[in-house]
């Protein structure tokens, strides 16, 4: 047998059912075609053995392989069997796995959706939060604004009041020593 065996693995459960029923059929037919050739030179050995006395020694090796290939028979057979309970079995099987590649591509559709909706959300979030990042940095420039203007406000008055309270100050200093002549004077 000089074919080269190639199964692919399944995601679940080993090799593909159909790719193992596929080589146990096609091995199956071979042997079975292998089987007739050699069931048919044996049968024209035997033919041959009974008019040629000296092919007699062709005839026993092989009627040798023909038992030999009666024997590997004998041995598929269970496979033939085997694979025939191996069909049975992936069309029991087979609802069961194409229930399942739709679910499958349901979550897989539903997890694109929701990493769209999430990736949405994210950005929607950070949209909010830079424009209440500039709102708050609109609000702080206004409130330091009036603050610095208040406290510019607040120097000039506190200045004013200075400047009457020192004019008062004289006035008072003045009305005393106005009152200190006067009691002088009297």
């Amino acid at each position: 047998m000089s074919e080269t065996l190639h199964l692919r693995t399944a995601a679940f459960g080993g090799f593909h059912r159909q790719d193992v029923v596929d080589y146990i059929e096609s091995t199956s037919k071979a042997h079975a075609a292998q089987l007739n050739a050699m069931r048919k030179d044996l049968a024209e050995a035997q033919a041959s053995a009974q008019s040629l006395a000296g092919e007699k020694a062709r005839a026993d090796a092989l009627n040798e392989r023909c038992d030999e290939l009666t024997a590997r028979v004998d041995e598929l057979e269970p496979l033939a069997a085997e694979a025939e309970e191996l069909r049975r079995e992936v069309e029991r099987y087979r609802p069961q796995a194409e229930t399942y590649a739709e679910i499958k591509d349901t979550l897989a559709n539903i997890e694109l959706d929701a990493r769209a909706r999430a990736a949405q959300i994210i950005k929607e979030a950070e949209d909010a939060a830079a424009a209440k990042r500039t709102e708050a940095q609109d609000l702080l420039d206004q409130v330091l604004g009036e603050y610095s203007r208040t406290g510019l406000s607040a120097e000039a008055t506190i200045a004013e009041v200075i400047d009457r309270l020192n004019s008062i100050r004289t006035s008072l200093s003045n009305l005393q020593q106005l009152q200190t002549k006067l009691t002088d004077e009297e």
